[in-house]
């Protein structure tokens, strides 16, 4: 789906057009509006506000450069419930940590928390055991969702490895496929 918006100025047409949804089962099912919508004669312009960062159309077009890429937040996450939020996402990686949550907003997530991922399934707990990576909530629902990397918030300060190797192994136990993309406005 998407929306011209006529604009004309002293050269002539200056169509905007603006992808509201675009989805496809292959890849040339992807490519096929595109080519539609690039070779329209009026349009000027052609953008997408909510596509997702991983969009492949850069990649299609001969000139990749002529795209241009603008990024904004298009879908925020409160963890509110660690004990139910944690297993019910798919992991990257088998890991077995202990994480120490700060959460000055909801008090019952603080506090070390046993995550045992593998492939299949997950598990979370509380413990006693030593931390092995300490970071707040809202870092964790960043890295939750998959498009932020524990080692980034780590190299900005935000997550603190405790034990050497457990920020890779929790790293890449959050990593998915492709990054978090919320098509709709609510």
């Amino acid at each position: 789906m998407y929306r011209a918006q006529p604009k004309w100025n002293d050269r002539g047409p200056d169509y905007r057009l603006e992808i509201v949804t675009l989805g496809a089962e292959t890849p040339q099912a992807y490519a096929a509006p595109w080519r539609y919508l690039l070779d329209l004669d009026l349009a000027a312009e052609v953008v997408w506000p909510k596509a997702a960062a991983d969009e492949p159309i850069g990649r299609l077009l001969a000139d990749p450069r002529a795209a241009r890429q603008q990024h904004s937040d298009g879908l925020w996450l409160r963890l509110i419930d660690l004990e139910s939020a944690l297993p019910a996402r798919r992991y990257g990686a088998g890991a077995d940590v202990v994480l120490e949550i700060t959460d000055g907003f909801r008090p019952w997530n603080a506090g070390r928390w046993r995550l045992r991922t593998s492939l299949s399934d997950a598990s979370v707990s509380r413990t006693q055991e030593p931390a092995q990576l300490a970071l707040d909530t809202a870092d964790l629902a960043a890295a939750y969702l998959g498009g932020t990397t524990l080692t980034s918030l780590a190299a900005a300060g935000r997550v603190r490895e405790l034990v050497p190797g457990a920020l890779s192994t929790a790293s890449r136990a959050f990593a998915t496929d492709r990054p978090p993309s919320c098509p709709d406005a609510f």
